[in-house]
């Protein structure tokens, strides 16, 4: 079509498929551009501006029934000034999880002979190559470290450096169905790049890199529709908990205790009214009850670190069972009328695991408690200096 969109006119045929990165020979009598049919992969094909069906120019080594991770894939292809050469970014197979790189590589292409030859070899892959007008400079596309940027190469001397980094997020680890970086190109005097990054667009100088912006407007006219702005009220009264965490029953199972919204609350079953366990000023979680229910042993969360609370069932104000400071990993565990020493999960504190005496109060440090030993009948550590085991026993009194 013309400049201005004006008298379009169809060049391919195909029914289905895809086609990417479009790009004019020289003499402006052809089309190049990557298409993809809808059981295949990219190839460059053609295209004769007077119309016809096409003219393959890459065909990947595959049988019919090659695996498409085995085939090769080209895409943004572009000629050079002379006619001589084709420039397209290529890799083997097409989208996959956790690729390693480099994906792709940019491969120069005899026009008249068909023999291709790697010219890049970018630990971050290389891909939409560029040709300047005067046939000396090639630019693409390469990642480093986490972001994107354009490298400049001296096609004489081999010369390469950054030509702008960063520029914007390339698609690499998708099936980059509008290939691997958006398009630029080079002014007529082969001086500037034009690219578009950052939302804008630049003119980058490539003796030095140095970026401009060039100042872009457009009259758009787009129907609204209603602003989507409504009035509304917060309310300040008492809020309604729609999600309660970690509900236990009591040993009789006359009673539930659980925590909401960062706290504790006890009631009567069935169809109690939940009320506040204590007030410890913390945000309190994960509560279980003694065997005997006279007990409700909960933890608690803070940005310090974490502690191992035990509370009178009846609300009697909680006592602290230790004077430490667990840190983030600590062990919580919970009561169970056949186990002395149940954890419900584990973790470990500097290598270690902890069993705190619920009523006394007495602690010791263990040794890490490896799974295959801790059995439902008995939790045994080693303690140093001395030793010291948790067995099972009568009072169901030690967590």
């Amino acid at each position: 079509c013309k400049l201005d969109g004006t008298e379009p006119k169809q060049l391919s045929k195909d029914a289905q498929g895809d086609f990417e990165s479009p790009s004019w020979t020289p003499d402006g009598e052809f089309v190049l551009v990557s298409r993809k049919p809808p059981t295949g992969l990219h190839e460059i094909w053609m295209y004769g501006i007077q119309g016809g069906s096409g003219v393959q120019i890459t065909k990947s080594p595959a049988e019919a029934n090659t695996p498409p991770q085995q085939r090769v894939r080209a895409l943004g292809v572009v000629a050079s000034p002379d006619g001589k050469y084709f420039y397209y970014a290529r890799r083997t197979g097409n989208f996959s999880y956790n690729a390693n790189f480099p994906i792709w590589q940019i491969v120069r292409r005899d026009r008249t002979t068909g023999d291709e030859d790697v010219i890049t070899s970018a630990p971050g892959s290389a891909f939409r190559p560029v040709i300047s007008p005067d046939g000396s400079t090639l630019v693409f596309g390469t990642r480093f470290d986490t972001e994107t940027g354009l490298r400049v190469r001296d096609l004489a001397t081999g010369e390469e450096k950054w030509l702008k980094y960063p520029v914007q997020r390339d698609d690499q680890e998708s099936a980059a169905t509008r290939d691997v970086l958006p398009g630029y190109a080079f002014t007529p005097d082969s001086r500037y790049v034009i690219a578009s990054y950052g939302g804008k667009i630049h003119r980058i100088q490539v003796a030095t890199g140095e970026a401009s912006d060039i100042p872009f407007t457009a009259k758009v006219s787009q129907d609204l529709g209603p602003r989507l702005k409504f009035a509304s009220r917060v309310e300040e009264g008492p809020v309604r908990a729609r999600l309660i965490q970690a509900p236990a029953q009591s040993p009789d199972g006359k009673q539930v205790v659980f925590s909401s919204l960062t706290h504790l609350y006890k009631m009567d079953l069935p169809g109690g009214k939940p009320t506040r366990l204590n007030a410890t000023g913390t945000h309190e979680y994960q509560p279980v009850w003694s065997p005997d229910g006279q007990w409700i042993v909960y933890v608690s969360w803070a940005k310090e670190g974490g502690h191992i609370w035990k509370t009178r069932a009846d609300g009697s104000v909680p006592v602290d069972p230790h004077s430490g400071v667990l840190p983030r990993s600590g062990l919580v565990a919970g009561l169970d009328p056949h186990r002395r020493a149940a954890p419900a999960e584990t973790g470990s504190v500097d290598g270690y695991q902890w069993f705190r005496g619920i009523v006394h109060g007495d602690g010791r440090r263990l040794d890490s408690c490896r799974r295959r030993r801790c059995d439902p009948h008995r939790a045994r550590a080693r303690h140093r200096p001395s030793s010291f085991h948790a067995r099972q026993g009568p009072h169901l009194r030690l967590l």
